[in-house]
């Protein structure tokens, strides 16, 4: 059984440590386990999840581990499995559950759907050395309640022993309220208002039934060990079984923050995106990232603001090299210049290492200019006649506006000395 569930959700559900399949999306491809993608997976898109069911096996036969009390929502069928006449019964979970099924979720006879309550069900016949013979009977169940009819009271010990099943299992509120309706006169209850005391004290369920459900929720919804130790004021002014099932909780919820691998941290994952950032050579590069980014919601305000930064930054040194580039080609003082103004919105420290290269290339033309002005000085006094002086003309374009003048006032002046020698 594999529901897809979101990427948030995958997320919070390997923070509860659970297993975690993920696949590219598209349903091509089978769910595989979380340690074959990159860290970062929960922040990108075209991904999906599902967590994966564990299975054991008994006897040779194979089949998903029993349900518990953590797992099963309000309004989900269960399929018991019956082992004295081999049969399996369905009913619905809800705040009217009898106790008979509580007792048997408990006990590990409960299972998600039909096919598994038969196998478990095969399975503890061989495991026996028996063999079921044609096939399981499932009957679904009428939704009964236990009978309220009135008995004596019982002794103290008697309702101590009645509750301390409650006691030894975390269960949710509903279980815990069906598992009290089914010995209505093992302890005597009284409704106060919104508050529940029962008279002997063997259970304080006295505490605020608002503030323990948030409490509960923020114990299971926190992703560190620091936001899990914020919760200790309040959880220290609770009391009697509530207050322990929260510890109990809270000190479950520890280990499994405690022993989450360093990568599956959202810190982590955004040091990671940073060094994806770092080394991107182009613009679309960084727009899927910052797609990624946008469409996860692991990240705090302070993490998003640094990712921020690091895109900034990322896309000023790509704009940089580009332009860095189009310098060092340049064939013209003008085209070296140019690509000042495509930096009128950085700062004189971004702007920095483009005009120092802009300098170094117009460097460059002057020391060329000084090299090959003289040499075609030269060539122009020198002209043979006037084919080689027109020849001679078209590679002044090529040189500086200042050394233009100088260079044509001498194609001039060579001209008419080749005129005047053509006449005589």
């Amino acid at each position: 059984m594999n529901n897809l569930i979101s990427a948030q959700e995958a997320f919070n559900a390997v923070m509860a440590g659970k297993h975690v399949l993920c696949r590219a999306a598209g349903e091509m491809l089978e769910f595989d386990d979380l340690d074959q993608f990159p860290a970062t997976i929960f922040a990108k898109s075209g991904y999906e999840f599902c967590i994966k069911i564990e299975t054991i096996e008994v006897a040779g036969i194979t089949f998903t581990k029993p349900l518990t009390f953590d797992e099963i929502i309000e309004g989900q069928e269960i399929y018991i499995v019956n082992t004295h006449d081999t049969s399996i019964h369905i009913s619905e979970f809800n705040k009217a559950t009898f106790s008979k099924l509580v007792k048997a979720i408990n006990s590990g006879f409960a299972q998600r759907d039909e096919d598994n309550a038969k196998q478990q069900l095969q399975a503890f016949s061989r495991v026996l050395g028996r063999e079921l013979v044609g096939d399981c009977p499932v009957v679904r169940l009428d939704d009964e309640k236990p009978k309220q009819t009135r008995k004596p009271r019982v002794k103290k010990e008697a309702a101590q022993t009645a509750i301390s099943d409650v006691q030894d299992t975390t269960l949710t509120d509903a279980a815990i309220e069906s598992l009290k309706a089914a010995e209505p006169d093992a302890v005597t209850i009284t409704a106060v208002g919104d508050t529940v005391v029962e008279t002997d004290n063997l259970i304080d369920f006295s505490n605020n039934k608002d503030e323990i459900k948030i409490l509960r929720e923020r114990i299971a919804t926190a992703t560190s060990v620091e936001e899990l130790e914020a919760l200790l004021p309040d959880l220290r002014n609770l009391h009697g079984e509530q207050g322990h099932l929260l510890m109990t909780t809270y000190d479950e919820r520890k280990k499994v923050l405690a022993s989450i691998s360093d990568e599956l941290n959202p810190l982590n994952i955004a040091k990671q995106i940073k060094a994806d950032v770092a080394k991107a050579s182009s613009k679309d590069e960084l727009e899927r990232l910052k797609n990624s980014v946008a469409q996860s919601r692991m990240f705090t305000n302070s993490i998003l603001k640094d990712l921020e930064d690091a895109f900034d930054e990322r896309e000023y040194q790509i704009k940089l090299d580009d332009l860095l580039v189009d310098v060092v080609n340049a064939q013209t003082p003008t085209e070296a210049n140019a690509p000042v103004r495509y930096t009128t919105a950085w700062s004189e420290e971004q702007r920095k290492p483009l005009l120092v290269a802009i300098s170094k290339r117009l460097s460059q033309f002057e020391q060329s200019v000084s090299s090959e002005a003289p040499s075609l000085m030269r060539d122009i006094q020198n002209a043979a006649d006037l084919t080689a002086l027109d020849a001679l003309e078209i590679d002044i374009s090529a040189r500086a506006p200042d050394m233009q003048k100088k260079l044509m006032a001498e194609v001039y002046k060579r001209r008419a000395a080749l005129e005047r020698e053509h006449e005589v």
